[in-house]
Parts: structure tokens; sequence; C-alpha cells
């Protein structure tokens, strides 16, 4: 009798572990088979991040090849949250060597996402300081800061890039599609102790975007923009602006205004400042315009060069209102009016010309038009050469 319970108790021991063993077998079954996609979602969740990387921007020259706009490489920091215990402590690091606020960083160390820009564009002070102290989840990822190397020089035509490298103002904005790269992407991954971050081979390569050749000088363009500061201060003005323009193509050779920014630092550039007033403001010709005058003149010839042109002792009264010349003048020939600007002589053969002729050729100056003059035969890609063209032995480079 003590040996048959002997001999039950052996069998229900056994019978206990095979129902145990084949237990453990269906449930390993089930979520290798069954659940397979579930944990492999998971599992990459946990160790493997998708991270895009942006394609360097092509860089901006002037006429002679000169770099106006090119790009430097710098790290980013950036985050794990589900990989960092000690939160508080790591963010006080982060934030006291980025310079960045406390909390904000603890509360981008809070978040559920498995990563987290920390800072974009960091010093490489800051990387070897944060990589002596080894924080657990932290990582860098390279990154490319766009850089005016000529600083404030044709800042309002430049323009400049937010954080990301995407046009926000100027050239940098208008030829944005051109200039910026194509992105490309990386997978990010974890070692089994979640110690460590490499990258896998998995990598789709950026590519670059387009150089542009501006039809600006540089050189022209520094002293375009010293004298216009120097006459601003010596007559105590608001601000001012210059441009030269290639007559004969109508190429701009230098765009300037005075106050002006560094465009290296446009995020925190207030908007006034950074306002092309030259291409956005309305202003009145003044007496440059005169010369459309002359040439309808000339070429109509309503008066000969020696016909004289009473000039009304510098007051000429006219509706609604009254003509003045800086100087008063009496009787002045067709060479004189324009040699000694008066504004009766000039409004008096304008008066003579009549309307329609005066638009004609004003018109044939090339006023209220887009384009006027030569255009550069690969004018096809960047617009009008009067401002860039696109560089013709162009050649991506990494």
């Amino acid at each position: 009798m003590k040996q048959r319970q002997e001999n039950l108790r052996i069998y229900f021991i056994y019978a206990f572990f095979i129902l145990f063993f084949f237990s453990l077998v269906t449930r390993i079954a089930y979520l290798q088979i069954v659940q397979k996609d579930l944990f492999k979602k998971l599992a990459q969740n946990q160790h493997l991040k998708i991270i895009p990387l942006k394609g360097e921007r092509g860089r901006i020259f002037d006429r002679k090849g000169r770099i106006l706009a090119t790009n430097l490489n710098v790290y980013s920091i950036y985050a794990d949250p589900k990989l960092i215990d000690e939160k508080i402590r790591t963010a006080k690091a982060l934030a006291s060597i980025l310079n960045l606020d406390n909390k904000e960083v603890l509360t981008k160390l809070r978040k559920k996402s498995r990563f987290v820009w920390i800072k974009r564009k960091i010093t490489p002070d800051q990387k070897t300081n944060i990589e002596k102290i080894k924080l657990k989840g932290i990582g860098f990822i390279k990154d490319r800061m766009r850089f005016y190397p000529q600083g404030r020089l044709l800042a309002h035509t430049l323009g400049g890039v937010n954080i990301d490298n995407e046009g926000i103002e100027g050239i940098e904005l208008f030829y944005d599609r051109y200039l910026r790269g194509k992105d490309g992407l990386v997978s990010v991954v974890s070692d089994s102790a979640c110690n460590s971050l490499f990258f896998s081979p998995r990598i789709l390569k950026p590519q670059r975007g387009l150089d542009i050749f501006l039809t600006i000088d540089a050189q022209i363009q520094y002293w375009a923009e010293t004298y216009l500061k120097e006459t601003i201060e010596e007559y105590s003005a608001k601000g001012g602006s210059v441009v030269v323009v290639q007559p004969m193509t109508g190429e701009i050779l230098a765009l300037a205004n005075c106050p002006s920014f560094d465009p290296n630092y446009i995020s925190s550039t207030p908007q006034r400042f950074i306002r092309n007033i030259a291409v956005t403001d309305i202003f009145e010709p003044g007496s440059v315009f005169k010369i459309a005058t002359l040439v309808a003149a000339v070429d109509r010839k309503p008066f000969s060069l020696e016909d004289r042109i009473y000039c009304e002792k510098g007051n000429f009264k006219i509706p609604g209102s009254v003509l003045h010349d800086w100087k008063p003048y009496g009787d002045l020939s067709l060479k004189e009016v324009f040699k000694k600007s008066s504004n009766i002589g000039v409004a008096k053969i304008a008066t003579t010309l009549g309307a329609s002729i005066l638009y004609e050729y004003i018109k044939k100056l090339g006023f209220g038009q887009k384009k006027f003059g030569e255009t550069h035969p690969k004018d096809t890609v960047l617009g009008s050469r009067r401002l860039c063209a696109p560089r013709d032995d162009y050649e991506a480079k990494s």
C-alpha cells in the first residue's frame, strides 16, 4: 500500500512537469508564431529609431566666385527619454552646459517619445563637456549649419535660414527649392544592454542642393555699403539704400541697405532690420528720372539743343501745386535744362511732348517690366540673369 502511494506521488509529479512543459511550449509557440508581428514591432520601437538627415544646402557665390553663403559641420544633441533613469540630474547637467532652461530640458526628458532634440547645432566645447560626463540616453548627430563668412555684407539680399536650414528671407527663401538638398535617413539602434547607441548600416544618403551664382560683385557691394553708412552718419539720416546696376544688361552689381544685420543671427534680429527697403518700399525717383524726358526730347526733337526755355525764375504754378527750382533760372537751353536739373524746364519739355509720347519712351527704357535688356542663355533654371544664374559647369560635390 505504501509503495503504491509513493508510485502515485511520482506519477503525479511527472504529470505536473509534463503539463507545465506542455503549457510552456504552447505559450512560447503562441508568442513566437501567433503574436510574432506584435512583439517584432515592440522590439523595433524599443531598439530602432528612424532619424531624418538633412541634405546639404547649396552654396551662394558672387559673380566672381567669392563665397557669400556656405555650410559648416556641427553637432546636434538628442535624448532617448526611456533610457534615462536619473532625469532630474541629467536635465540639470545638460541645462548647465548648453545654457538652457532646466525645466524645459526636464520636460523633454519626461516625454514618452524615443527621440527628442535637446539642442540643435551646439559648439565643439559643449559637445566635449557633455561627452566627459557620459550621460545615459544622450547622443549626438552630425548636422550642418548655414554660415555667412562675409557677415553683414549683402545681408538683405541673401536673407537667411531657420534652425532646419530652410530659407526664410531673401535669396535663401526665393530659391529655397533649388538650394535645399534632398533629405536622407538613418536607423539608430541600441545594444541589448541599452548602454550605447550606434548607427546601423541602413542609411539613405542625403543629396546636396544646387549652388547659385549672383550677379552681385562683392567688392562693389562692400564699397556701396561703406559709403552708404558714412553718408548716413554724416547727415544723421535714419537710413538709406543703394542699388548699382549694369546699364547694358540690367544686372544688379550691388544692393545695400542701412541699417543692416548679420544673417548668421537672423533668428534673433527684429523684422524691421531684415526688410529689404530697396525692394519693398516705394519712393520717388526724383531727378534721375529726368533721363526719360531727355531721351524722348532728343529723339522727337520738339526743341533744338539751343532753343531757349524760360524757367520762370524758380517758381511755376501748375494745377494743384507750384514747381520750384533749387536756384532761380531764367532762359536756359535744352542742354542747360538737364545740366542744371531744372524742374520747371523739364516740366515744360514734358508738357510739350505730351503724356502719350512720354509714356512710350518710359516703356522703351524698360520701366514697369520684369526683364530688360540681354538675358543669360542659361536663364531657364534660376530666373533672371539680372540677379543670379546657375553655374554652367556645376557639379554636386559632397
